[in-house]
């Protein structure tokens, strides 16, 4: 989830906001990143039973 929310950041912190493509790639990116991992975070605290 880290590396989500810093792909986020980094056109601010890394200092290329002026490019929007590059702004826009990294923050989907980042986005999505930070949702896959949140949603193994769930599975992990919420096991649901396994169907046979």
């Amino acid at each position: 989830m880290i590396a989500g929310v810093v792909m986020i950041a980094s056109p601010w912190l890394f200092g290329f906001a002026a490019t929007p493509y590059a702004v826009w790639t990294f923050v989907v990116l980042g986005a999505v990143v930070a949702l896959a991992s949140l949603s193994e975070i769930w599975i992990v605290h919420h096991p649901t039973e396994v169907l046979r």
